[in-house]
């Protein structure tokens, strides 16, 4: 995990800015939800995974498949 902004880093998770791994922003180890329009999520399909995962801690995702079910995750592509 490479960081050169000023995300607030806690036990290895960005715990507030953006997680390029999960592709969301987080605020007090949080995701958000994304600002997408409706529009985007044509058929039921979610159109990121910050509007997927929104609400959910971060800490939920550590990246492990071993330990989480993160490693499942797949990304949302746009």
């Amino acid at each position: 995990m490479t960081r050169l902004s000023g995300d607030e880093i806690r036990h290895g998770h960005v715990w507030t800015g953006f997680d390029y791994d999960l592709q969301v922003w987080v605020v007090g180890g949080v995701i958000q939800r994304c600002g997408h329009p409706e529009t985007m999520r044509l058929g039921g399909k979610p159109c990121c995974n910050a509007f997927r995962l929104a609400g959910q801690r971060i800490v939920d995702f550590s990246g492990d498949p071993g330990k989480t079910s993160a490693g499942n995750l797949k990304l949302v592509k746009t």
